[in-house]
């Protein structure tokens, strides 16, 4: 029974959203597209970006990256999360990404380009009429997809008819190959093949690794896998994925089966060179429908994988920092909100290190003279280090009071502004208590040393008198002896005469 199609339109005008929380950029970037015969939608903020690309199907968003509130990149990221807007092209349009990690940033929230301002007015409408040329193609591909889903029995005739739309419009095909920024190609079979249940898939899979060539290639394409135009025509699937033959069918027999694909892989360039690429591919059918090739439009994305290789080593080795280092660490905001913190000063709390997120410390740990010094860390950049300083849960009192070394770091943000802090902090009440326990030893040391010079010192005198009067009696015993030799010589005690 034959079904009636649902039928998609083009817009008589291809929409393209403007986002600028400045009105004069807005008026200036309508005044440069105003005459291409788009349909431009503006937005002043991040969320009214988002509702209107809800509503809209847009060709392209050109997006300024720092706006109050939501900027560019949480805009942009937002929308590559919504399968409904995961795919809308994006280009920033700023001032602030002269730097390739800004550069990078833009990528990795979903940018497929950015312009630097002041924006060149040949160079931007070149960039919109490309992607406005994109969208109308996408849109048909969309068309006959849906075609494709809701019409079983008319799809071999409504692909055909898209092959020989697309064929009749040569010129705008041939525009559509010389402007695209990804990679596009054509591999056609010498012979049509069917591919079904009845099919016997492996075997297929020799015939179609062999005769399967690339007829039509973009220079873009050619730049990806640095070749000459000479060097790519006629190319197999066997040629293409000679360095993994079994990576490459078992692809290929994903892509036949579901007659689409999207996909990232790693392929060779020319030179044995490994790269990354980012495709979308849909089968071509014809009338008894066989397969007759494919269309593919892939772009390089070996500097994203690099990027995401380098971010996930570098997380794994902050995450090794803070889970193996016995210094308690808290990573904040700006306003001091819990960004992340680690095992250690979640312990220290007897919370786990989920409980912290989102919170603000000071709602946790009310304290007026550190909350004057966490902002003027922030206020003036500069790192406040603390020694020994007391702390007493406010409500936990039966805790006590412990002490802590700590410092607070300013984290920057690439334009100079602090966007967060980070503490640190290590208990030192132990060495508090031992430092007061030895404080007191010593303090009880001096009295006993007091103590035991008053006691030398009071023998010392005993000795002195007590030597005085040996002394006296030496002396007197002296004065005796003379006295009695005087007494002696005094009686006449004469030696007689002969």
């Amino acid at each position: 029974m034959k079904q009636r199609a649902i039928q998609m339109t083009e817009p008589d005008k291809i929409p393209v959203l403007l986002v600028d929380d400045r009105p004069e950029n807005l008026i200036a970037l309508e005044a440069l597209l105003g005459d291409m015969g788009i349909d431009l939608f503006k937005a002043e903020s991040g969320n009214e970006a988002l509702r209107l690309s809800l509503k809209h199907d847009f060709a392209i968003v050109l997006m300024d990256v720092r706006m109050p509130g939501m900027d560019g990149f949480e805009t942009a990221e937002l929308m590559r999360a919504n399968p409904k807007t995961g795919r809308l092209p994006i280009i920033f349009v700023t001032a602030a990404m002269k730097d390739t990690e800004h550069q990078f940033k833009g990528y990795e929230a979903g940018a497929f380009d950015y312009l630097l301002k002041p924006v060149e007015p040949t160079f931007l409408r070149s960039k919109v009429r490309v992607f406005c040329d994109l969208y109308k193609q996408r849109r048909r591909i969309e068309m006959h997809e849906q075609q494709l889903e809701t019409l079983v029995c008319e799809r071999t005739a409504e692909l055909n008819n898209t092959l020989n739309s697309l064929r009749e419009s040569e010129d705008e095909l041939n525009a559509f190959f010389s402007q695209a920024l990804d990679g596009c190609f054509f591999m056609m079979l010498d012979y049509p093949v069917f591919w079904n249940d009845a099919t016997d898939k492996e075997q297929m899979l020799d015939y179609v690794f062999a005769h399967q060539k690339i007829t039509r290639i973009n220079d873009a394409m050619l730049a990806q896998y640095g070749a000459t135009r000479e060097q790519m025509m006629g190319l197999t699937p066997n040629d293409l994925f000679e360095h993994d033959i079994g990576h490459g069918r078992a692809l290929w027999r994903r892509f036949f089966d579901a007659g689409k694909l999207h996909v990232e892989s790693y392929e060779r360039k020319m030179d044995g060179t490994q790269m990354w690429i980012e495709g979308e591919y849909i089968a071509l059918y014809d009338r008894e429908g066989r397969i007759t090739g494919h269309f593919g439009l892939q772009r390089d994305i070996t500097a994203r994988k690099k990027t995401d290789e380098a971010l996930r080593k570098n997380n794994e080795m902050v995450e090794k920092i803070f889970s193996m280092t016995t210094t308690c660490i808290a990573y904040m905001d700006r306003d001091f909100n819990f960004i992340r913190v680690n095992k250690m000063y979640a312990d220290a709390d007897g919370n786990e290190p989920e409980y912290f997120i989102g919170r603000n410390h000071f709602e946790l740990y009310p304290n007026e003279e550190n909350e004057a010094i966490f902002r003027k860390v922030v206020e003036t950049g500069e790192q406040h280090i603390a020694k020994a300083k007391p702390f007493e849960y406010r409500f936990h009192p039966e805790r006590g009071t412990s002490h802590w070394d700590w410092s607070l770091t300013p984290i920057r943000e690439q334009g100079g502004e602090v966007e967060a802090v980070l503490l640190s902090l290590v208990n030192v009440s132990e060495r508090i208590i031992a430092q007061e326990e030895l404080s007191n030893l010593n303090k009880a040391l001096e009295q006993r040393v007091r103590e035991r010079t008053a006691e030398l010192q009071e023998k010392n005198a005993e000795l002195e008198r007590m030597n005085r009067l040996f002394v006296g009696r030496e002396l007197r015993m002296i004065e005796l002896k003379e006295r009695i030799r005087q007494l002696e010589e005094g009686t006449g005690k004469v030696t007689p005469e002969a």
